[in-house]
């Protein structure tokens, strides 16, 4: 497992995403909200994958996951 914490430089995470179907995508994106507070200081920002295609749908849709993703771009995007 990477150690983000030893980043020299800040670091964006490219085409990320999550689909809702076998889980909580709010509670996806609050869990790395918070990780990014602790274990990954050096994240500056977050392109997330906001398209539906055969393999799921990663939009962004829905007040919990709207919130959540308003409170991970507080913390990355500096």
């Amino acid at each position: 497992m990477l150690n983000w914490s030893r980043a020299p430089k800040p670091f964006w995470l490219a085409e990320t995403g999550s689909g809702a179907n076998g889980g909580d995508k709010a509670g996806w994106i609050r869990t790395l909200a918070t990780m990014q507070a602790t274990t990954m200081p050096k994240l500056a920002g977050v392109l997330w994958y906001d398209v539906k295609d055969p393999f799921g749908d990663f939009r962004l849709r829905g007040s919990a996951v709207t919130s959540a993703f308003g409170a991970l771009l507080k913390g990355a995007c500096r």
